[in-house]
């Protein structure tokens, strides 16, 4: 992956039509993180990731792609694009199915979506929202959602989202947890089967390969809430 963040007045790479797709991405955003973990975790090979900037910076010819002017974008040869962090990630697994991260249930693969859903809406908000302002307020709130996260998994009695092996939900869900401990402590005390699950993931290659230190994060948050991001971070 390129360390380089391509922004406004940049030119669009020329598309390397031996490659399979390619994958816009931003190093530090935990959508963009999810679709390049299911690649690694399917060690998907012959493929571009191609890092943009945000907001203020994002280079013209990115509005073409994803008019939402976000990240994850997938791109084919043929100029077709598709986006959307949780589409994207179906997209892959269902494009290159020799090793499957979705349920084969299909009754068991509707649960665990309606609970990605879930995690989307209960879960994301309460963490940007404390990463943001601090307050005791707010770390009850994420304290509440991490509790039913914990909920979840335990009630699996499995060491995975996914059952006996890292699944597509666990790497939908992971990104936010590798953060949190920038601004939460996820004690195994209060949360036995979390943080087991924490200590388990860090192992996989697909978090291996896209994972960045709670330094960095740290690094990265500080421009975040200054409005002064950092891509190029050593």
């Amino acid at each position: 992956m390129s360390s380089k963040h391509l922004q406004t007045g940049d030119p669009k790479p020329e598309f390397d039509k031996t490659k399979k797709f390619r994958i816009y991405s931003m190093r530090y955003c935990p959508f963009a993180q999810r679709a390049r973990i299911v690649a690694a975790a399917k060690g998907l090979e012959n493929y571009d990731i191609v890092n943009i900037k945000l907001r203020d910076d994002l280079p013209e010819w990115y509005l073409a792609i994803n008019p939402a002017r976000s990240v994850p974008s997938v791109e084919f040869p043929d100029g077709r694009t598709v986006n959307e962090s949780l589409v994207v990630a179906d997209l892959l697994d269902e494009l290159y199915p020799e090793k499957q991260l979705q349920p084969k249930d299909p009754i068991e693969k509707a649960k665990q979506r309606v609970f990605v859903e879930k995690y989307g809406k209960t879960f994301i908000p309460p963490y940007y929202k404390h990463l943001r302002e601090r307050t005791e307020e707010t770390k009850a709130d994420l304290a509440k959602s991490i509790c039913e996260v914990e909920k979840y998994l335990a009630d699996k009695k499995e060491k995975y989202f996914g059952g006996n092996q890292a699944g597509m939900l666990d790497f939908m869900v992971w990104p936010w947890f590798e953060r949190l401990p920038t601004i939460y402590s996820l004690s195994a005390d209060a949360y036995p089967c979390l943080a087991n699950w924490f200590n388990l993931m860090q192992n996989e290659p697909g978090i291996k390969e896209t994972a960045f230190s709670k330094e960095k994060h740290l690094k990265f948050y500080e421009g975040y809430l200054t409005g002064k991001l950092e891509y190029e971070l050593e």
